[in-house]
């Protein structure tokens, strides 16, 4: 049976360090009948015989059912470690971040979009979960949600949290809901045997889950949550990336770049913030964006798909000279291989956003975690606490809070989805309304727009007619449009 939790201790309380913050309430979007589909643990092989050279699967839950094939697995663990699997670096202190990377992948299956929620972590000196051992406690391991559902924030948050009960850092949940023995049926993964202590759980040969993991993942799997729309949950926890990183005048030439369905590319070294900007440009440009493939995350296996014709929005830790243009987010750079046509009056809307970031100025930019005291000690940071706290969980950053810039809260970033789509249809609306009346839009539609739009506007949107988001929506009748503006009242 589902629960529903409102108000209610999804995760311990949050502290000021953001890697197993989670707050006491929950306003995320879930109106699935499940929060995961499965969940994998990958690392180094458990064989203390074997060499790692590949990450292994680990853990399954659940155990049985509708399993990947071999290949799906192999695919998985590929996204789960797309800048490469490697022995850590042997100077590894113990004091270094527990969490790693924090990223989401996506996969489709059966024209379904599933959403691989990761996270990268380290065992410390001292501690023994059960998927570790001598051996492959040197590799990075890697807990993966794989979900149906896009509250991507509450998919990483949970995954972060559970690393610290099974390292004995937090305290499970209390009153957990029961397993039934009649949900495992069937035979379990290939490479891993059904656990001695509960059966749900797959794992490798001489290993044995502690109780709490069963109850951990039940408790999740059965959360339901109040609803916000799956754009608002995708772009929530990744908008603070782009507006971190690049500037504003650079976040609308990539806007541009995606309303005509150019090939954008983001690189960076880090997992997370590809991942997190190809997310967000994405959702920010709903309903527009009509790009037909969007790979947050692209493995060196799949870079083949860089190469492709078809448009995408892709993040990658490898540049491409394929791309239209390409956006490097650790340096801001932004690289045209070709020419992108200016948005109609861009100069409006980038004013009206510098104008609201610095309106939200004390509530948005994140200020240092640590400070020096008076006698010159270093301490928490009391506006970071308070910067920690008032971030509701589903616009809780992907990326490491105290690495951006800046950290919006909901409303902020509903204002900044409404600058952007707020600039746009009115240009849109004003071309159609001028075209009402044309007869055969059809056959000459390139034509009739060149004659309806300022010559300054011209270029963008010829271009604009060309892509399939423009085709479609410019020889759309009265009716039609009038349901697309609904969309946005």
């Amino acid at each position: 049976m589902v629960k529903t939790f409102y108000k209610s201790r999804m995760f311990p309380t949050k502290t000021v360090d953001d890697s197993q913050n989670c707050s006491d309430s929950i306003h995320s979007s879930c109106d699935s009948s499940e929060m995961f589909d499965r969940f994998f643990i990958f690392g180094g092989s458990y064989d203390q015989n074997s060499i790692s050279q590949s990450p292994s699967l680990l853990v399954a839950y659940p155990s049985t059912g509708n399993q990947e094939t071999n290949e799906e697995l192999n695919q998985i663990a590929k996204f789960c470690y797309p800048n490469g699997f490697s022995k850590l670096s042997p100077s590894r202190s113990p004091s270094n971040a527990l969490i790693t990377e924090k990223f989401v992948f996506f996969l489709k299956k059966g024209g379904q979009r599933t959403y691989g929620c990761c996270i990268h972590f380290n065992v410390p000196e001292g501690k023994c979960p059960f998927f570790a051992n001598n051996l492959n406690r040197n590799y990075p391991f890697c807990f993966c949600f794989i979900s149906k559902v896009p509250c991507i924030s509450l998919h990483i948050r949970f995954a972060v949290n559970l690393v610290h009960v099974l390292l004995g850092l937090s305290q499970p949940h209390q009153n957990v809901p029961k397993f039934s023995t009649s949900s495992v049926r069937g035979l379990c993964y290939s490479d891993l045997t059904l656990d001695k202590n509960c059966m749900a759980i797959a794992v490798r040969k001489g290993m044995r889950a502690p109780k709490c993991l069963i109850g951990e993942l039940l408790y999740y799997q059965n959360l339901k949550c109040q609803t916000v729309s799956a754009s608002q949950s995708l772009l929530y926890p990744t908008i603070h990336t782009l507006f971190s990183y690049l500037s504003v005048p650079n976040i609308i030439l990539i806007y541009t770049a995606v309303l005509l369905e150019r090939k954008v590319l983001l690189v960076s070294k880090s997992i997370s913030k590809y991942s997190s900007a190809a997310i967000a440009l994405t959702a920010l440009c709903e309903p527009f964006n009509s790009v037909p493939v969007v790979i947050p995350v692209v493995p060196p296996e799949f870079s083949v798909l860089l190469d492709s014709p078809i448009p995408y929005i892709a993040g990658s830790s490898e540049y491409s000279n394929n791309a239209d243009i390409v956006i490097d987010l650790d340096t801001g750079v932004v690289h045209e291989n070709s020419e992108i046509p200016k948005l109609p009056a861009q100069v409006g809307l980038l004013k009206n956003l510098n104008s609201l970031i610095e309106y939200e100025k004390e509530n948005i930019i994140v200020p240092p975690k640590k400070i020096k005291s008076f006698l010159g000690k270093e301490q928490q940071n009391p506006q970071f606490t308070k910067l920690v706290k008032s971030i509701s969980d589903e616009a809780f950053p992907i990326c490491k809070l105290d690495t951006l810039k800046m950290a919006f809260k909901c409303q902020t970033t509903d204002m900044i989805k409404l600058l952007f789509d707020g600039h746009f249809l009115p240009q849109l609306l004003a071309v159609a309304t001028s075209m009402n009346g044309v007869k055969d839009i059809n056959k000459n539609l390139n034509k009739t727009i060149l004659i309806c739009v300022k010559s300054c506007d011209k270029i963008f949107f010829e271009e604009f007619a060309s892509t399939q988001g423009g085709s479609s929506f410019f020889i759309k009748d009265k009716g039609e449009i009038d349901d697309v503006v609904k969309m946005f009242l």
